[in-house]
């Protein structure tokens, strides 16, 4: 059924019986109800085909679904895996770090996933010299160029981030990840312990393209620890 150009697709021939389907209503494109069978579903990043078939393999009818490759054009703007300065000394850098033109040069630099504690980290962060009293907060940034914000509709941020996060993006808060709400300080703790899946998902929301700017725009992210005896700590975006 195609009502208002929205597919509508049911299929029920993998029951116990099968049965008649009624009088047609408006926008009904096809039915069937002559032998048991599915719908295989063939998706991939471009489009997504339906194809009703019997048990035998006779196919009925198939639909395919396309993406608007000018709405949905996907462009990285920053890769996992991509180079990040980062701070992983313990102090306390108060807001000035989050700006564009904030001189970083004398922090390190290294390929993500960055942090310690799981083993599969691609730069290996510090904590201090006291597993006991670890770091609470690490500092990660890096510089990225966008020709025409106007021309994406959204973009999609992804964050991993064990435990909390904080993200700016050109000086401004942009998405805040396991983190309490008001002001933070180098000695916040996250909100909550993340354990398992939780330290492998990536968490994400959508920015407005209002939040760049044409040229050199600038990624701040600030991960904090629950507590200062955690044992790992993760990031990459």
């Amino acid at each position: 059924i195609i009502v208002d150009s929205l597919p509508y697709l049911i299929d029920g021939r993998g029951g116990r019986m099968l049965y008649d389907v009624g009088d047609a209503v408006a926008g009904s494109k096809i039915r069937y109800n002559s032998d048991y069978g599915a719908t295989l579903v063939d998706a991939n990043k471009d489009s997504m085909t339906f194809t009703a078939a019997t048990r035998d393999g006779v196919v009925i009818d198939t639909y395919t679904i396309t993406t608007d490759q000018n709405y949905y054009r996907q462009t990285p703007l920053v890769a996992t895996g991509a180079f990040w300065r980062y701070l992983d000394n313990g102090s306390n850098q108060g807001p000035a770090w989050q700006a564009p033109g904030f001189d970083d040069s004398s922090w390190a630099a290294g390929a993500s996933q960055l942090g310690y504690g799981e083993g599969d980290e691609a730069t290996v962060a510090g904590f201090g010299a006291d597993p006991n009293a670890k770091f609470i907060t690490t500092y990660f940034r890096r510089e990225f160029q966008v020709a025409d914000p106007a021309a994406f509709n959204a973009v999609s941020l992804e964050l991993l981030r064990d435990d909390g996060a904080i993200v700016y993006i050109n000086g401004n808060e942009v998405f805040r990840s396991n983190m309490p709400a008001g002001n933070v300080n180098y000695q916040t703790h996250a909100a909550s312990t993340v354990s398992d899946l939780q330290e492998v998902t990536y968490y994400g929301t959508i920015l407005p393209a209002s939040a760049f700017v044409a040229g050199t725009n600038t990624i701040a992210v600030e991960i904090h620890q629950i507590n200062e005896t955690s044992s790992d700590m993760s990031f990459d975006a």
